[in-house]
């Protein structure tokens, strides 16, 4: 604000600030004017998502740092990048870190440096999470300067400057000052649920959505992390909601070890125990689309190297301790059809993964194990999915919960945080008969071999590939040499060979054994969809 014509800064109380710091918002600190004089975007390294994390690069220096306590530095081996630090203000800069996922590539991305704060911030995280050196740069703090000391994400802020008519540079760009610090002046935005706000300023949290004409489907993420994406869809009708739910759940290709070959198994476990249980270990899907289906691969009858990723498995016993054997110890053989799929995904602090088996002295196993690509309609192994939870009407305006309790249907369904964003129904509110639910509520769980948001994009892709195919088929686009695309009418159990479905890398029991599938030529909402 001004006053006299001269700027003031109007800060927030503290308290307002630690709640935004705690609700996973950004915060803008300023510091002191005879320090660096600058303002500094801080949030929590817990809740940098991978947008949050290109909105602080966009608009700060870019050298993201990490500010972790000394007993977090000292427990992952982060020492000082220097040893005699000639900094004026003493900055005690670690070594530079990277996050060790497999799915971090240089590490320079939003992505990776989002996944790499998140990994600092994560519960008994250790030294082997991390690879040196790195592009976020951990800073340790000092003792005794706050209580309790989170892991934080931190980057002073920038200003573009002014350009220079007919010359590639511009002037007066660099750091915000203090003294002229204006928080309008940020192109900060927001949407209802995922705000990226200051809290510095009252009158920053302004809705960036206004004016957009409320049509066509309306995507809003409220929260976005790691493993689990909340949003909502709105703008929808109740079928395709639930479409895309059991899409999400049950159609959505990952990568799944699907053929052990067992050439040595001298533990006390059975040959087909160990093979169910590296079934189960969740595999990198990222690109899965590289990965042809085994009924459609035109280089093999089995297997090759592009419709599956070999992993190889050996350990062998010869201390008198009990031998674990880990998905780590999996080692993923070339070639493949791309950098990513088929890498166990391990997240645990340790970098483990799940246990396979024990071995005592001597006791020695070696398999080969083929992994194919696949959906969770055949196996549960192949779900990319722990869990999709889905709602709609918190409030129950439209009755279609009042048969569906026992005896106190508000004991029975209490309303759920959902209700919060709708408003509550008024006391003698007529009935609206001809209402229809049109806002859903997602909250999509990864078992993490894929991201969550790659999940929904591929539940999408699919729908969009079902809708094209039944458009071709409606309008007599006959690709098969036949009066439609699937082969006649059909019952399920009599659909050998045809086309009916999406995928045909997989055998259901009703005999769905695959044939080339053609979607092209399709258009849906969304375009044109040339899947073939």
């Amino acid at each position: 604000m001004e006053v006299n014509g001269v700027h003031k800064l109007r800060f927030d109380p503290i308290e307002d600030v630690i709640n935004a710091f705690r609700n996973g918002e950004f915060i803008v600190v300023l510091d002191s004017m005879d320090r660096e004089n600058e303002g500094d975007l801080i949030i929590a390294a817990e809740d940098v998502t991978t947008e949050k994390m290109a909105f602080m690069v966009r608009h700060s220096s870019g050298l993201i740092c990490a500010p972790i306590p000394t007993s977090l530095a000292q427990r992952l081996n982060l020492p000082q990048m220097v040893h005699e630090n000639a900094d004026p203000n003493r900055t005690a800069y670690t070594v530079s870190i990277d996050a060790s996922d497999p799915s971090i590539t240089t590490g320079i991305s939003a992505h990776d440096r989002a996944l790499t704060c998140r990994t600092l911030a994560a519960s008994r995280v250790s030294e082997y999470a991390f690879r040196r050196p790195g592009h976020v740069f951990p800073l340790q703090a000092r003792e005794g300067g706050i209580r309790k000391a989170p892991v934080g994400v931190i980057c002073e802020l920038v200003e573009d400057g002014d350009e220079v008519e007919g010359k590639a540079e511009r002037i007066g760009g660099g750091n915000f000052r203090a003294v002229v610090f204006t928080l309008q002046s940020i192109p900060f935005t927001t949407t209802q649920g995922h705000r990226i706000t200051s809290n510095v300023s009252a009158n920053m949290d302004y809705d960036a959505m206004d004016g957009l004409e409320d049509v066509g489907p309306r995507v809003t993420v409220r929260q976005a992390l790691r493993d689990r994406a909340d949003f909502t869809l709105e703008n929808i009708d109740l079928s395709f909601a639930n479409s895309l739910r059991r899409t999400l759940l049950a159609e959505v290709p990952t990568m799944a070890i699907d053929l052990v070959e067992v050439q040595v198994n001298t533990s006390s476990l059975a040959d087909e125990f160990i093979a169910h249980r590296l079934g189960l270990i969740p595999l990198n899907s990222k690109n899965v689309d590289d990965v042809s289906y085994t009924r459609d691969c035109d280089n093999c009858e089995q297997y090759c190297e592009y419709c599956s990723v070999t992993l190889e498995l050996h350990a062998r016993c010869t201390g008198d301790e009990i031998m674990k054997v880990y998905a780590r110890d999996l080692v993923v053989a070339d070639p493949r059809p791309n950098e990513w799929v088929g890498l166990p995904i391990i997240t645990d602090p340790q970098g483990l993964g799940s246990v396979i088996c024990k071995l005592r002295q001597n006791q020695e196993i070696r398999m080969k194990c083929i992994a194919k690509k696949g959906i969770a309609k055949e196996h549960a192994k192949w779900a990319p999915t722990s869990a999709v939870g889905f709602e709609y009407d918190p409030h129950n305006k439209l009755k279609h919960l009042d048969y569906w309790y026992e005896e106190d249907p508000e004991k029975e369904w209490p309303k759920s945080v959902n209700a919060a964003w709708e408003e509550a129904p008024q006391d003698g509110e007529p009935f609206d008969f001809s209402a229809q639910p049109s806002k859903f509520y997602f909250d999509v769980e990864s078992i993490g071999n894929l991201e969550p948001d790659a999940v929904v994009l591929q539940g999408i892709k699919v729908l969009q590939q079902k809708l094209a195919l039944v458009i071709q088929e409606l309008s007599g686009d006959d690709r098969n040499g036949e009066a439609d695309g699937f082969g006649g009418a059909r019952s399920p159990d009599g659909m050998h060979g045809g086309d009916y479905g999406m995928d045909h890398g997989y055998t259901t029991p009703f005999g769905n054994t695959g044939g080339q599938t053609m979607y092209g030529e399709g258009t849906t909402p969304y375009g044109a969809t040339p899947y073939g």
